[in-house]
């Protein structure tokens, strides 16, 4: 996982973007602080994020706003997508 994944830090070694890749069939449950884009390479996703659902098909962007939980799960095997996590310093330094 080390190669999908890549992130900015400012002088204190924090995160301030992030992104990564995730890959069929995994699941996961967010919540953080960061602005989270999420673009479906290939394949499908379902995400649940503040009480709705998202089913997300081959070139769908989703927008998940800061600190609002969520889960992914993928549903195919060769399901890829890519997150991109930004900062609120990101934006303020950039």
């Amino acid at each position: 996982m080390e190669r999908w994944y890549h992130a900015v830090v400012n002088e204190n070694r924090l995160p301030m973007l992030e992104h990564y890749l995730l890959c069929g069939g995994s699941y996961q449950f967010c919540w953080h602080s960061p602005l989270e884009l999420m673009l479906v390479i290939k394949g499908a996703a379902e995400v649940f994020s503040d009480g709705r659902r998202y089913s997300l098909e081959q070139d769908d962007l989703l927008l998940i706003n800061s600190n609002c939980g969520h889960s992914t799960f993928l549903r195919e095997l060769d399901s890829l997508v890519l997150i991109c996590e930004v900062s609120a310093d990101f934006f303020r330094e950039k």
